[in-house]
């Protein structure tokens, strides 16, 4: 590991180095990289639309938790959109009443929502006066059309909506019809259940690296620069990493800024014995 802290050029302290800056640099920035340190201070270093995509986890506001604070939305939103470029996506996990209050805080922008359905629930104390919450919101913002590469299901073949072309086959067998097994997605991801109850996870609302992964596919091509400013454990830069994206992370606790750089080398180390 390597602290630029010690560096002049670069006041803020880092995960590990894997590639030269001459290399991988946006601004001051090293890709692929965690940072230590409050987003809303360090954003400001991050030059105007270079990033592709924006996934960040922020505090819902809804616990005692002390991690879990009220952000401010109107310093939020102008952070972000001054680094977001043009057709790029701002992804937000959310859950109510906090989802209602991030469209509404930006409503001209919401495109659509997706529903993560867990499939576990956390909230067991409240089972004699709710139903038990499984699911959790993942709301996509961005200006105008907005890049979007949908991740095709596989399923039962069918001719419904398939194309036929030429009337007869070589040798009079008849007319041929495209079958198809490829099914567009829809707003409800069940494939990530949450392994909150595993007691393998490194922060209270960490979220499953292949959740992140699938959105970064959706909403990026590989060599994309994502940017997460609520760093946590560290899952947007695995996520990243594995999907083969650029990425810059925050986070601004140092428990879970080393928890996260040692996850993210670990990853690293796998992935290079591949």
């Amino acid at each position: 590991a390597e602290n630029c802290r010690n560096k002049k050029r670069n006041k803020y302290k880092i995960g590990f180095i894997y590639m030269t800056e001459k290399e991988m640099k946006v601004g001051r920035f090293l890709l692929n990289q965690i940072y230590l340190g409050d987003s809303l201070d360090i954003v400001k270093d991050i030059p105007s639309t270079s990033i592709d995509l924006i996934l960040e986890d922020m505090p819902y506001n809804t616990t005692a938790c002390e991690w879990d604070v009220k952000i401010d939305l109107e310093l939020y939103w102008k952070t972000r959109l001054r680094i977001l470029k043009p057709a790029g996506v701002i992804a937000l996990t959310a859950r109510q009443p906090f989802t209602s209050m991030l469209v509404m805080s930006k409503l001209p922008m919401y495109k659509h929502k997706w529903t993560w359905n867990k499939k576990q629930s956390g909230s067991f104390q409240n089972a004699k006066y709710m139903p038990l919450q499984i699911e959790e919101d993942i709301l996509i913002f961005g200006n105008g059309r907005i890049k979007y590469y949908p991740i095709m299901k596989k399923g039962k073949l069918r001719t419904k909506g398939g194309s036929k072309y030429g009337s007869e086959v070589a040798n009079g067998l008849g007319t041929l019809t495209m079958i198809n097994d490829e099914y567009f997605p829809t707003n409800i991801i069940d494939d990530y259940p949450n392994c909150v109850s595993k007691g393998d996870n490194l922060h209270p609302t960490q979220k499953p690296a292949g959740l992140f992964e699938y959105l970064i596919r959706t909403y990026t091509n590989e060599n994309d620069l994502v940017f997460d400013g609520f760093g946590g454990s560290g899952t947007t830069a695995v996520a990243a990493h594995k999907s083969k994206r650029n990425f810059i992370v925050i986070e601004k606790e140092q428990k879970y800024f080393d928890l996260a750089t040692r996850r993210l080398d670990d990853e690293r180390r796998q992935l290079s014995l591949l």
